[in-house]
């Protein structure tokens, strides 16, 4: 979802900024006042800023430029793009570091700018915002305390905001408007704002709430995901301080511990969420902690609460009247686990506000693609899910198979395959039983020889899934009752994508063998054997997980392009061959 769109200085004249003369700044110029063509360009951004007057246009070429810039009023500062000029910042974080400072109406576009990463309370600024009117267009912020912070009403859209510890910090006098921009991991709050429009975003969280409203009027917070990529039982995907008349629409909040925090609400109208997919939270899916006195007003209407540890709907303090109709607890369907589209057959597809409509002109789908804001896509039609998480019996003279049952919409039934020979492949010759329940009892048997099964889930439409890891029932000795044994097969699968350049992602299957949850770690190392990332040290329950590396090492720095190669460790055990992946910066 990062997007590297490179508005031209045509598409900037919509927007209302008519600019007179160009200044540029070039490692390849000549550095020649005012700096009036590529070929005379400044050697450094702030000198041809210096030579500009307001309406004037600067424009960077490619290259790292190691400076602080401090811009004029009514100017427009535009890179070749966020790959290719690089504004670093240089001197030592303090409350005033800031890397591009605007002024009033500005335009900046094309640039990456970053900081150098000090960690917390050191107020390292990507570039802050103290004045109206700015438009910060196709940029990367990375590696500030603050990516971007300020005050102003400004347009930000279609930026990448990556490895801060904030990425977005908006307060008090504006009204912001932030749209199409990537919100990645940051090391606290994601994006903390008092009111604006936050649309169209995709957001990841790591710790505390990913957006954080506070004292505000007005906020519309629609069309975004949320991912949450790892400490998911701490994180939000919004919280709401003090806060009335907000609008929490069409959104996808996956993982994290809760997805709507409503806290200290005062007035009545507080909250309207609908059209939401809540999903994954390891606590409940929408707080509400009201003022003693208050009575929140709200409306949770046409959402998806899936997977909820806890309850759909949560009041801690104070009191609530809340309308609540349409509401689902189904599985969404995702098509994937990158852009999270919607099967074919999802029970979110035209399940939204009937009064709400997607682009196509049909009812709303509920979450971040529906609704006006959404987008169009053909629905897939995939298999269900492969079964997993098995416990085997054998009571008397029946062997007994045990797993979750599916729950996608379309699912129909399971095909069990049954072999006296391990490594089988599932065929219409070893299809054994065909069932629509979870649970297997097979009755057929002799105590001379081996089985192995293999089970798989079909859908109304036959869409068969991939065979499950084998389930072997092994003989201990002739003549004696088989013992069962669930598969211990721990299975690391192959990164995709791979090469990869800035993120991959590493599935792997835990069996259900042992104590649950069990201990398991994924660790990356160079090409000479040295670690650079711990992936995943924590307990695990049984079935198949994924986890995403940045391309980061332990300390937060991006490590460079090359071979790496990634091991699991399952109860301080390596079961698996590593696996190799290829790092392209």
């Amino acid at each position: 979802m990062r997007i590297l769109a490179f508005i031209s200085a045509v598409m900037l004249l919509c927007v209302g900024a008519v600019f007179a003369d160009y200044h540029y700044a070039s490692h390849e110029g000549s550095d020649e006042y005012p700096y009036t063509s590529w070929e005379t360009a400044a050697d450094s951004i702030q000198k041809a800023i210096d030579a500009s007057s307001p309406g004037d246009t600067v424009y960077v070429g490619s290259g790292e430029f190691l400076e602080h810039i401090i811009m004029i009023d009514s100017i427009g500062l535009i890179g070749i793009s966020m790959d290719s000029t690089i504004i670093q910042g240089t001197q030592d974080p303090g409350p005033n570091t800031v890397v591009v400072r605007p002024g009033y109406d500005v335009i900046i576009q094309g640039l990456h700018i970053r900081g150098r990463w000090f960690g917390g309370n050191q107020y390292y600024k990507g570039v802050e915002n103290l004045c109206a009117g700015m438009r910060l267009y196709n940029c990367e912020i990375s590696q500030c305390d603050y990516a971007l912070f300020g005050f102003g009403t400004c347009i930000i859209e279609e930026n990448v905001f990556d490895s801060n510890f904030t990425n977005i910090y908006l307060k008090l006098q504006g009204y912001p408007y932030v749209k199409n921009n990537s919100l990645l991991v940051s090391a606290d709050w994601n994006t903390i704002i008092e009111e604006g429009t936050i649309v169209n975003n995709y957001i990841e969280g790591k710790q505390d709430a990913t957006i954080y409203t506070d004292y505000s009027s007005n906020c519309q917070i629609a069309n975004n995901l949320f991912l949450f990529v790892s400490s998911p039982y701490e994180v939000r995907s919004v919280e709401i301080f003090w806060v009335w008349r907000s609008l929490i629409e069409n959104n996808s909040m996956i993982g994290g511990k809760t997805g709507i925090n409503l806290q200290y609400a005062p007035h009545s109208d507080t909250l309207i969420a609908r059209n939401n997919i809540i999903s994954g939270m390891s606590g409940h899916a929408i707080d509400i902690w009201a003022e003693d006195t208050a009575t929140v007003q709200a409306s949770i209407s046409y959402n998806d609460f899936w997977n909820i540890a806890g309850d759909d709907i949560k009041i801690f303090h104070g009191s609530a009247q809340i309308d609540s109709v349409g509401n689902i607890r189904s599985d969404p369907m995702f098509s994937d686990t990158t852009d999270y589209w919607l099967q074919a057959f999802s029970p979110c597809i035209d399940a939204g506000d009937p009064e709400i409509f997607d682009v196509d002109g049909s009812r709303s789908d509920i979450g971040y693609t529906g609704g006006p804001g959404g987008i169009s896509y053909q629905y897939v039609d995939l298999p269900p899910a492969i079964p997993d998480s098995f416990i085997v019996s054998v009571v008397d003279d029946t062997i007994g198979i045990v797993w979750p049952y599916a729950t996608e919409a379309d699912f129909s039934r399971y095909n069990i395959y049954r072999s006296n020979e391990s490594g089988f492949a599932p065929s219409v010759e070893n299809l054994y039983a065909v069932i629509d329940t979870s649970v297997f009892k097979d009755t057929e048997w002799y105590n001379d020889r081996n089985y192995y099964y293999l089970i798989t889930a079909v859908d109304n439409q036959d869409n068969e899934s991939a065979p499950s890891v084998e389930i072997p029932v092994i003989f201990v000795g002739i003549g004696e009752v088989p013992s069962p044994s669930v598969p211990k097969a721990v299975t690391l699968y192959q990164n995709y994508p791979n090469p990869f350049n800035p993120r991959t992602t590493i599935k792997y299957y835990l069996p259900e063998v042992g104590a649950q949850p069990s201990q398991v770690k994924i660790v990356i190392y160079d090409l000479m054997g040295k670690e650079v990332r711990a992936l995943v040290d924590k307990k695990e329950y049984s079935g198949e997980h994924a986890v995403t590396w940045d391309g980061l090492d332990n300390n937060g720095k991006e490590l460079s392009s090359g071979v790496y190669f990634y091991r699991l460790f399952w109860w301080g055990r390596e079961f698996t061959k590593a696996k190799r992946m290829v790092l392209i910066r």
